[in-house]
């Protein structure tokens, strides 16, 4: 064993988990985690509904755009926007978006957002609870 002494009596744990407690909050452990945690749900809310309208924008383009392509109006070279969709999220530059691209993409969003916070394991917490609601 290392030498660390276990308690013996129940006495002894609660006054040893008093004491952790007590340094806990002496550096500000439950206030940095619990700012962190609020950060990173908002942050996730917001992010969420901000997509939403990112998506919900761009989808009535392609509807516009197609319209208009349909009557003959103009003219869309589908080619060359998944070209272009291509580089713009080809996080691992193999040529193709994937699965490792969308995980790449999040943890650059996830990375820039917690970017000096205090309580970032609060954070990453809270963004994931708040990504889900």
């Amino acid at each position: 064993m290392s030498g660390a002494k276990l308690p013996a009596s129940g006495e002894e744990v609660g006054a040893s988990a008093s004491e952790m407690a007590d340094n806990l909050i002496k550096q500000n452990i439950p206030l940095k985690l619990g700012i962190g945690f609020i950060f990173g749900f908002t942050s996730a809310f917001a992010l969420k509904r901000i997509g939403r309208v990112v998506l919900f924008l761009v989808g009535s383009l392609v509807i516009i755009f197609q319209v208009c392509a349909y009557l003959g109006w103009i003219s869309v070279n589908y080619k060359n926007i998944g070209q272009d969709f291509g580089v713009a999220f080809d996080m691992d530059e193999d040529g193709e978006v994937g699965q490792e691209d969308i995980i790449m993409l999040k943890d650059l969003i996830l990375g820039i957002l917690s970017a000096n916070v205090a309580g970032s394991g609060g954070f990453a917490a809270g963004f994931s609870i708040g990504i889900r609601y």
